[in-house]
């Protein structure tokens, strides 16, 4: 190993996922996630990282704002609705 500094260069990998609206039989309660599921999603992630290894002690409210940022949009356009569809 030589004496100079190895820099690690980090690479942000993006890839877009395909999606297929139309194919496969959708019920008919489906529908987008809103603002109104916001404490339910909150309550939702809470359990599901609740005595897991990603469990970083935070409350059910913490949840519910990380579900708030999700849903506005702040991580990306996951959520947003697809209009026409």
């Amino acid at each position: 190993m030589t004496d100079t500094t190895h820099e690690r260069n980090a690479r942000l990998w993006k890839r877009t996922l395909l999606a297929n609206f139309g194919a496969g039989a959708r019920p008919a309660n489906l529908r987008n996630v809103t603002r109104e599921d916001i404490a339910a999603l909150g309550t939702l992630f809470f359990g599901a990282f609740l005595g897991t290894i990603d469990d970083a002690g935070q409350a059910v409210t913490q949840y519910e704002s990380k579900a708030m940022a999700i849903v506005a949009g702040r991580y990306g356009n996951g959520f947003q609705q697809h209009r026409g569809r």
